[in-house]
């Protein structure tokens, strides 16, 4: 829950890992039906806009050589898939701390990937 104060997850390795991109998929209200029609019927829980699941603003950090080092910094993120290209760096770690969502009071992400130079 954000209102404990920022929410993060790391992934840590044993060796350090060159990595160049991170892919991020968050949870943006599939569980609801996202629709476009005529039925009211149908309309009536669809939410327009942003869904209040997403999390909107977030950091994203590298650990090198003990130091976290910022790779991003987003603020009003809507999007179920961000990719984050980035100068390759040589890391331990990577954490993305959660700071607001779109309107749920708990960070949701489904998915991170880092991957190496090039890919």
């Amino acid at each position: 829950p954000l209102a404990e104060g920022p929410a993060w997850i790391a992934l840590r390795w044993p060796q350090p890992q060159q990595i160049g991109s991170v892919q991020c998929i968050f949870d943006t209200g599939f569980a609801r039906q996202l629709t476009l029609t005529m039925s009211d019927a149908a309309s009536r829980n669809v939410i327009r806009g942003p869904q209040p699941e997403t999390i909107a603003d977030y950091r994203l950090e590298a650990e090198v050589d003990g130091v976290w080092r910022l790779i991003a910094d987003v603020q009003g993120n809507y999007q179920r898939r961000r990719v984050h290209a980035f100068e390759p760096v040589t890391a331990t770690a990577l954490r993305l701390t959660a700071t607001a969502t779109q309107g749920v009071p708990e960070a949701r992400l489904f998915e991170m990937r880092a991957y190496a130079p090039g890919r």
